[in-house]
């Protein structure tokens, strides 16, 4: 499993526990997903883009890309 993967599940995982029992897994994702394009607003528009900034932000979408393919 890649690492963009990895920290998809890892998300997903990390809000089932608060969702409720119908739907819990789509919600989890929803939440996930969410969560991916707050960090991509407010990482990567605060300053001047460097070559960094752009590994996180393929990073980030490679993640959020991850979370929409889980079953």
């Amino acid at each position: 499993m890649n690492e963009a993967k990895q920290k998809a599940v890892e998300l997903v995982e990390k809000f089932a526990p608060i969702m409720p029992n119908e739907n819990w897994h789509d919600r989890a994702k929803q939440c996930a997903i969410i969560l991916c394009d707050e960090i991509l607003k407010i990482s990567y528009f605060t300053h001047e883009p460097t070559e960094d900034d752009e590994l996180y932000k393929n990073y980030w979408l490679q993640v959020k890309d991850e979370i929409e393919q889980l079953n």
